[in-house]
């Protein structure tokens, strides 16, 4: 597949009928959870307002497809990107 086609077609909704084209921008400053254990087993997917909503999902999907990767996780920053990558590989 070509990029161009990758780049309209990926992070889309996975529906067959009556959806929006694309995805649906999803904004929250607070996630609330009804219990301690439903947070902990939600976290997995969605545990901050900007990380981890259908939009960040479908947007990671995206540059996954386009890059030919494995998994892509978005960072609110080029330092926290940094970090990450440095934690990753360095023990205490």
């Amino acid at each position: 597949m070509k990029d161009n086609t990758k780049l309209i077609t990926t992070g889309r909704p996975h529906q067959r009928h009556a959806h929006p084209v694309n995805m649906p921008v999803e904004r929250a400053s607070t996630i609330l959870f009804p219990t301690y254990d439903d947070y902990l087993e939600g976290a997995r997917t969605i545990n901050y307002g900007r990380l981890g909503t259908s939009t960040h999902r479908a947007f990671e999907e995206a540059i996954t497809a386009l890059e030919g990767g494995f998994e892509t996780r978005l960072a609110p920053s080029g330092l926290q990107a940094c970090n990450a990558a440095l934690l990753a590989f360095i023990s205490a």
